[in-house]
């Protein structure tokens, strides 16, 4: 399967990072138009030149999502409007980030990881620091960018950089395809399995995707990053992942999509998925988050959901990983409990 790969149009500059949920504020659930450059004009006054494109405001360009014509399918932003038969709309995620933009509850890591999630120059950077590799920053982060780059499994990638003479971020992206594509898209393009053969991508109009001023387009998310705290300094001018930071804000699937060994990962992934589908006592429904953590640490696994989560939990109990705090009956919605009893359908554990 051949991906085409625009260039990645982020908000402009590194401190607005209210621009997309700005924008997105300003559209209609349902966008009733035939072209972006429609949405520009009627939607959001932006300037449109003779031949459709919009003037000066390439920020637009990045909320958009999987466009497919005939054979070809092309990435063309973080998935927030979504192109439908009868035009476009704002997508769930869309959804959720101008509620917690409104409501200013943590909208900023929800704008990271929907970037995380769809954008795969910069899911392939932060999945290799996530597995061992190092950002190398002469005179500090996102300094000298044409000068920095990632070390990983044994080479050096100037990510950040054109440099005809030295691996590139499309080397990097070549490392692995699937991970770099990640599962988010890969449940839109193939829902069936999840899985495609093999993976390719390339150029809008090229044989390969253009790199051409990738710094200053890659600058903006990791601005957000770090910002976030999800980056820190592990030595002079080496930079690496805070890995316990950028646990505690992502959701356990985004997560468990980043990991390259997931199953010596399954804790950390659980923990995750613990504090989002936990209630305010700690309890949570262990058939839900037994089938999320199988289906992102081991979904080629022949054994039973059912009897994969009762080895795992109980793996753990005996392995004292962690330990059962409390559990309760739930209702038939929460599903099985543990080893079919209704009064462990809800627990708690404490990680030991």
């Amino acid at each position: 399967m051949n991906i085409r790969l625009g260039i990645e149009r982020f908000w402009n500059n590194p401190s607005d990072i209210e621009r997309w949920p700005e924008i997105l504020k300003k559209l209609p659930d349902i966008i009733p138009a035939l072209s972006k450059s429609n949405i520009a004009k009627t939607y959001l006054g932006f300037k449109v030149d003779t031949k459709g494109r919009v003037l000066n405001t390439d920020e637009f360009y990045g909320l958009f999502g999987l466009e497919k014509k005939g054979t070809h399918m092309t990435i063309a932003g973080c998935n927030l409007i979504e192109l439908t038969n009868d035009g476009y709309k704002k997508s769930e995620d869309a959804q959720s980030l101008i509620q917690a933009y409104e409501t200013n509850n943590k909208w900023e890591i929800i704008l990271a990881e929907q970037v995380l999630k769809y954008s795969p120059r910069v899911r392939i950077i932060i999945y290799s620091l996530i597995n061992g590799g190092k950002l190398k920053c002469p005179k500090g982060f996102l300094k000298q960018q044409s000068q920095s780059y990632l070390t990983y499994m044994d080479h050096e990638y100037y990510i950040f950089s054109n440099k005809k003479d030295k691996l590139s971020i499309n080397h990097l992206m070549d490392t692995n395809p699937e991970v770099t594509l990640g599962k988010f898209w890969l449940n839109k393009i193939n829902p069936q399995n999840n899985s495609l053969k093999k993976i390719n991508f390339s150029g809008v109009t090229k044989e390969k995707p253009s790199i051409k001023d990738i710094g200053l387009y890659l600058k903006i998310p990791f601005s957000l990053f770090q910002y976030l705290g999800w980056i820190k300094e592990e030595a002079q001018e080496l930079f690496t992942i805070n890995i316990e930071k950028i646990k505690s804000d992502l959701s356990g699937e985004t997560l468990g999509s980043l990991y390259a060994n997931q199953s010596q990962d399954k804790d950390d992934i659980l923990k995750g998925l613990i504090e989002e589908y936990s209630d305010f006592r700690g309890l949570f429904p262990v058939n839900l988050v037994g089938k999320k953590l199988k289906n992102l640490t081991d979904k080629e696994s022949s054994m039973s959901t059912s009897r994969w989560i009762d080895a795992f939990f109980y793996g753990g109990f005996n392995d004292k990983r962690f330990k059962l705090v409390s559990h309760e009956q739930g209702q038939p919605r929460h599903g099985r409990g543990l080893l079919d009893k209704n009064e462990c359908q809800l627990i708690k554990i404490e990680f030991l």
